[in-house]
Formats: C-alpha cells, sequence, structure tokens
C-alpha cells in the first residue's frame, strides 16, 4: 500500500477505493462466474481499468469501478444517490469517462451497477 506522507483523510479514501474494487471483483466472480485480475498500474491511471474479468461467454473485459462516495469531503456517511463524474482529472488529463473500460461499475450500499460504455 502506497500511503506513506498521505494526510489520514487521503489514506482513507484510498483505501476505501481499494476496498470498492477488491468487493466487486468478489461479487462478479460470485454471482456470474468466470476469473478477475487486478489491472496494471498503467491500465488503472492510463486507462482506468481496475480489473480484467474473464467473462465465461466473452473473454476478458476490462472494469471501472466507482466506489460510494460522500456529498462532501467532511461528510461522515455515504450517500449512494451521487456519483461524482470526471471528465478531466486532477492533472487535467481525460478523466475515466473517456477510459478504456468496457463497463463502469458503479457501487450502491445495496448493489453494484454496471454500465456499459461506448
Amino acid at each position: 500500500m502506497v500511503t506513506k506522507g498521505l494526510s489520514e483523510i487521503t489514506k482513507r479514501f484510498y483505501n476505501d477505493g481499494i476496498s470498492d474494487e477488491e468487493f466487486v471483483m468478489h461479487a462478479v466472480t460470485d454471482t456470474l462466474g468466470g476469473d478477475v485480475r487486478k489491472a496494471s498500474r498503467t491500465e488503472d491511471i492510463e486507462d482506468h481499468i481496475d480489473f480484467w474479468w474473464n467473462s465465461p461467454k466473452k473473454g476478458w473485459i476490462g472494469v471501472d469501478v466507482k466506489g460510494l462516495n460522500r456529498s462532501k469531503r467532511s461528510d461522515s456517511s455515504y450517500d449512494d444517490k451521487i456519483h461524482w463524474l470526471e471528465l478531466r482529472n486532477v492533472k487535467g488529463k481525460e478523466g475515466w469517462l473517456c477510459g478504456k473500460a468496457e463497463y463502469i461499475a458503479f457501487r450502491t450500499l445495496s448493489k453494484i451497477i454496471f454500465v456499459k460504455r461506448d
């Protein structure tokens, strides 16, 4: 885990993100079958793919996971009625909306919503 030198709030957001990805990876294999593997660092950063799912019917499919959010960073609880869309990231590059994942997996408090990207 690369959290050395990060603020406590940034560490929490980083750890929450990792947990969401692992949760969705396990949910996919448990309910849909197939295998999963974590994307490489380059695939994650450049292509906005968090993991690959080897679908029993289609083969390898890239998935980008969007975890639970808060309305404001200072909020203590999650609000699954909102999901932030990223057109541009903090570095000014194209955000995850322009990524290469075939599916975006939005996690809510009670389900995972998969949206196919065109």
